[in-house]
């Protein structure tokens, strides 16, 4: 509990001190109320203002004589309250009142972290070397190029499956041969050979006047 002082010098105070809780006060019949986290105010409520708008209406309030209760905050309880209450955080951090140059216009100094700003002058800059990673590739296999009588070799003739080895070159022969053959010389020479077994077997009878 802190009596008859000043609002400026109660924050002065909480913040040397590193305090972390509530604060609780009664200015002008307006009701404050403030969580502090190691001496920065961390909520602020005042009347219907929450965050920065409260801390705005608490900043011109710096020589309001108050009585001030105070509750300390374990870290688990500080940490529960800063999150229930995201509503009266506060934003923009203030000088402290009293000792320190006047506020910027808008009525508040951003204080920078210190610990980010030491995390960066430590942190080399990361080069760019320019250089792009290797590709791999898997090889492609050269195409087989299959000569051609090969492959009417193997396809064989239209509608048949392919033959291998002796098999395949004995009806390939005969089917040459064929292909080779006058059609109507050899039918000619059938129709002759029938007559002269016709003859020889006395069945000249069957034959016709047009001698087929």
């Amino acid at each position: 509990m802190k009596k008859g002082l000043e609002l400026g010098t109660i924050l002065l105070k909480l913040k040397d001190e590193n305090f972390s809780g509530s604060c609780s006060l009664v200015c002008e019949s307006q009701a404050i109320d403030m969580v502090f986290q190691d001496g920065r105010v961390m909520l602020a409520s005042c009347d219907t203002f929450c965050g920065d708008a409260a801390m705005d209406i608490i900043s011109q309030k710096q020589d309001c004589i108050v009585d001030a209760s105070l509750s300390d905050l374990t870290p688990a309880q500080l940490r529960l309250t800063l999150e229930f209450n995201n509503g009266c955080r506060v934003r923009r951090q203030r000088p402290s009142a009293g000792k320190t140059p006047a506020p910027a216009p808008d009525g508040w100094t951003p204080v920078p972290n210190q610990e980010t700003q030491k995390v960066t002058s430590q942190s080399p800059p990361v080069k760019n070397t320019g250089k792009m990673p290797a590709i791999s590739s898997s090889p492609v296999p050269a195409p087989v190029v299959i000569p051609r009588h090969q492959g009417e070799r193997e396809r064989g003739p239209a509608g048949s499956p392919a033959l291998d080895g002796d098999e395949y070159t004995i009806v390939d022969r005969d089917l040459d041969a064929l292909d080779a053959m006058d059609l109507d010389t050899m039918s000619e020479k059938i129709r002759m050979n029938c007559k002269t077994m016709i003859e020889k077997l006395h069945l000249e009878h069957l034959i016709d006047d047009s001698g087929k």
